[in-house]
């Protein structure tokens, strides 16, 4: 009897973590609520300070869908002293999510019982032209006070985790070439995709890595961006947005 009940508790995790759900007229994702339930209580908030409707994505993974003045929060326990939050934010002109305008992007530092917030602002989206939106000109009206739903945001568990987290923002297609000891991965990233992947470091030594990115349009070079890092000991995010200034002739 233990056994089956423990069984139909395993498969209703799994049924709750993976799906999404409307709060406040915001949807946010479940996927990450039922991790993170030890340590002292951390506090995440975000809120859309923008008059655009967002998609916010943590570590990856989309965490909710923002309308404009509207706030995400979560509060659970955090088994890390320290860990960084690398977010992106997709930003549109229509509540369908088609018309989009731009990205903006924040490392959040996450401590153990400590408050972390972001507020996104027009002035951060960055347009794939390579421009930024200003309010004062485009006459964007000033966003109204939004409703607020907690989400579940994933959290790095592991020490020793360093995390790539890069966007696309540009029109063309981008060919990332990550290169470290154990081995090469190729992706191909569309405009408006994320490459999110995680190394972790169990040795005694620093690990290099190197990634470049190949921007093509049509099957034509137009650019590169490379950069390389250390996996170290500590938890650490490598963000990029790849936008227009970042393509290299």
């Amino acid at each position: 009897m233990a056994k089956k009940i423990l069984f139909l508790l395993a498969v209703f995790i799994i049924a709750v973590s993976a799906c999404g759900y409307l709060k406040n007229n915001i949807e946010v994702s479940s996927s990450s609520r039922l991790f993170g339930l030890v340590g002292p209580k951390t506090s995440t908030t975000i809120t859309d300070g923008t008059q655009f409707y967002i998609r916010l994505f943590a570590l990856g993974e989309e965490v909710a869908r923002m309308r404009p003045g509207s706030t995400v929060y979560d509060s659970r326990g955090f088994v890390l002293e320290y860990a960084p939050l690398p977010l992106i934010a997709l930003a549109y002109l229509d509540e369908s999510y088609t018309q989009y305008i731009g990205a903006a992007g924040y490392v959040m530092s996450i401590n153990a019982g400590q408050q972390a917030k972001w507020t996104i602002r027009e002035g951060e989206v960055q347009r794939p032209d390579g421009g930024h939106v200003n309010t004062a000109q485009s006459g964007y009206p000033i966003q109204d006070l939004g409703d607020a739903a907690q989400a579940g945001f994933p959290r790095i568990m592991v020490l020793s985790t360093t995390v790539v987290h890069f966007l696309n923002n540009t029109l063309f297609q981008a060919n990332v070439r990550r290169v470290w000891y154990k081995g090469i991965r190729k992706v191909t990233l569309e405009p408006k995709e994320i490459y999110c992947e995680f190394f972790e470091n169990m040795g005694d030594i620093s690990i290099p890595v190197s990634i470049n990115v190949e921007f093509s349009d049509r099957g034509k070079f137009l650019g590169h961006y490379e950069t390389n890092f250390s996996i170290g000991h500590s938890p650490q995010a490598v963000q990029q947005i790849l936008g227009f200034y970042q393509i290299q002739h």
